[in-house]
């Protein structure tokens, strides 16, 4: 847990693991401590290390934000998963395991097990809000969506969903334990802590290996929309995004390997058995691929050559 003056802002520093060759891997933090007592938020980037809008948003939050503004505390994690940001790899290389599938570690665990659990253990078990940025990997790209958690936290009086509205994005997934939603949706940051009491977002926006404008810009409002939600900053929220609640996803695949003909947009509403893409063999052969359901096209391959049975994009629907 995380201590600190009011009206403080400060970089802390905690251990994480050691590699092979004795050296230290570290987790860095900006802690704001606001003037005034109020809610404490968390606010991590980089869990897969070629996500790199979220890095900047932070970046730019812990500069932006100043002390004496705030009211409560404010938790700014750039680098959740450093070792794996520095070799622009999307899991930690030196066991392989992904921080996302991990909350909530364990101390004599293997390297990406203790990032998980000093992160949560450190800084993120207190908070009221957890969020966590996310963009697609390298090759894929998402418009700004968010996967809400379903339990009423208990540390806010806002649900989730009310602050993933408050963030703005152009689909909100209130997703259900009992839905498939195609990944874990149980042991992530925000969802892990839900369970234990907190709101949780996990947010996706942009492209990975890169760091666009617009979805810095975006993302870095976002936040401050929530911290303005939660009374830690004057002002309003400012509406972004189309701000659609969905239910449900459902996968776009292919069958086939090929060169990859999309007839879609990011972003674009579809209608079940609309004509999504024709996958052309390099020597022969064409598949044709259709809307598995009504939806919004909320993340989607970025690559022209694909592979038998990869997705292709992701549909938020009801």
């Amino acid at each position: 847990m995380t201590t600190s003056s009011k009206g403080t802002k400060t970089l802390i520093e905690f251990p994480a693991f050691m590699t092979m060759d004795n050296a230290q891997v570290n987790i860095l933090a900006h802690v704001i401590q606001g003037s005034d007592d109020g809610p404490n938020v968390y606010v991590g980037a980089a869990t897969h290390g070629n996500e790199l809008q979220g890095v900047e948003v932070c970046r730019r939050l812990a500069k932006d934000i100043e002390p004496a503004a705030l009211r409560g505390k404010l938790i700014v994690v750039p680098l959740q998963n450093p070792v794996a940001f520095r070799h622009r790899m999307r899991l930690n290389p030196v066991d392989g395991k992904d921080l996302d599938k991990l909350y909530p570690g364990r101390d004599n665990g293997t390297a990406t097990e203790r990032l998980a659990y000093t992160l949560y253990s450190k800084l993120a078990a207190a908070a009221d809000v957890v969020m966590d940025l996310h963009s697609g990997g390298v090759g894929s790209i998402n418009i700004p969506h968010i996967y809400v958690p379903s339990i009423p936290p208990k540390r806010t009086k806002f649900t989730s969903l009310e602050l993933g509205k408050a963030f703005g994005a152009d689909v909100l997934i209130d997703t259900n334990p009992s839905i498939d939603y195609h990944f874990d949706l149980e042991h992530p940051s925000p969802y892990f802590c839900n369970v234990q009491g907190s709101a949780g977002l996990y947010v996706e926006l942009g492209e990975g290996g890169r760091v666009d404008e617009q979805y810095v810009q975006f993302a870095l409002r976002g936040v401050k929309n929530v911290l303005r939600k939660l009374e830690m900053l004057s002002g309003s929220v400012e509406e972004q995004g189309r701000r659609k609640v969905v239910t449900r996803t459902s996968v776009v695949r292919s069958k086939s390997c090929g060169i990859l003909l999309r007839h879609y947009e990011l972003g674009q509403e579809v209608q079940k058995d609309t004509p999504m893409a024709d996958v052309v063999g390099v020597f022969g052969g064409r598949e044709e691929i259709f809307a598995p359901s009504d939806g919004i096209v909320q993340w989607t391959v970025t690559l022209g050559n694909i592979d038998e049975g990869q997705d292709i994009a992701w549909l938020g629907h009801n």
